[in-house]
């Protein structure tokens, strides 16, 4: 009997387990993790995580490296991703104008997209003078509320919504050792005010930047957020002043296009 033919409760329990372990995998990245790892983070018992983890190895969803003692996302979570990517293809949609924003600006530009409580960054372009300090990759996930871009997202959502996540994501903020959730709720509420969000070594040292929200154009839900960042001496208010027009501008393409 497979680990999901189950009662209905229990297999929906199994699944959402399953769907966590999948998620951790995902942020662990080229890196991997290793099955005592997995189940702190998702919170089971190491024999419950092997459980699972051995169900989805059989499938093709994870592949575990003996050598290391490691688990990796398998081929068939990347087949799944290349079936689902032409119908959710929000980074091939903004490329040419992700480019075009490195290309006009020379700095770093960033493509993320919320999935529930955390973001993805679904692209990054250089320009000329990008730092190498930003640790963002393309795939990376963080915690709504973590990084410039989650900002931007989350002072766009209605203020209910967003301090229920932001309450959700309390813990996380302070596992990430990169600001208290007081201070990330501080400058929620300056983007709310202010619409667009900035930055100056706030998450990262000699660090600044700004970012707009994009918003589904047919329910207006800000579900994905463009950023430009570069040396915080490059990102001051008066260039501010350019580069939240180019964004604005960029933005609306991007939502006339969705």
């Amino acid at each position: 009997m497979s680990f999901l033919q189950k009662s209905p409760q229990a297999g929906t329990q199994s699944l959402r387990r399953t769907v966590q372990l999948l998620r951790e995998l995902s942020q662990a990245g080229e890196h991997g993790a290793s099955a005592g790892e997995l189940a702190k983070r998702c919170d089971l018992t190491r024999a419950t995580a092997y459980r699972l983890l051995g169900a989805l190895a059989e499938e093709g969803l994870v592949i575990h490296a003996t050598g290391v003692r490691r688990y990796f996302l398998g081929p068939f979570a990347y087949e799944m991703g290349l079936r689902a990517f032409p119908r959710l293809g929000l980074r091939e949609l903004c490329a040419g104008t992700v480019s075009k924003l490195a290309e006009t600006t020379g700095e770093c530009v960033f493509l993320v997209m919320r999935s529930g409580l955390d973001t993805v960054c679904l692209d990054r372009q250089t320009g000329e003078f990008a730092v190498e300090e930003m640790p963002v990759d393309i795939g990376s996930r963080r915690p709504l509320g973590v990084g410039l871009s989650s900002i931007a997202i989350l002072g766009a959502l209605p203020e209910s919504e967003r301090e229920a996540i932001m309450r959700a994501n309390g813990m996380r903020y302070r596992e990430t050792g990169l600001l208290a959730a007081e201070r990330i709720r501080l400058m929620v509420k300056r983007t709310a005010k202010d619409r667009f969000a900035f930055t100056a070594s706030d998450y990262i040292d000699n660090v600044g930047g700004f970012a707009l929200p994009i918003r589904n154009p047919v329910d207006g839900v800000a579900f994905a957020a463009l950023s430009i960042a570069s040396g915080v001496k490059r990102m001051t208010a008066p260039r501010g002043k350019e580069i939240v027009p180019l964004l604005e501008t960029a933005v609306h393409t991007i939502e006339s296009r969705l």
